[in-house]
């Protein structure tokens, strides 16, 4: 795995983590990256848990996050039309 710049060294998970981790990784495995950034945000993940889990940046996760939030309410503002 290469080291992402900014990235925090591993932390030691305790057993009931460790498990949550699992249980959400298995939740979102047959989703797209994007799907399971919205999905893990919604079920009570950190941003860094989730760029752990996904192995992916902060940043990204932020953007996918706001980008969701954004294309909801166009969605909302074309249904009242």
């Amino acid at each position: 795995m290469a080291k992402r710049k900014g990235a925090e060294p591993p932390v030691r998970l305790n057993a009931e983590e460790k498990l949550a981790n699992v249980v959400a990784l298995l939740l979102v495995k047959e989703m797209n990256q994007t799907d399971s950034i919205v999905t893990l945000t919604r079920a009570g993940f950190s941003v860094a848990e989730i760029s752990n889990l996904l192995d992916t940046t902060s940043g990204f996760i932020g953007q996918t996050n706001y980008m969701a939030r954004k294309g909801k309410k166009k969605k909302k503002n074309a249904a009242k039309a």
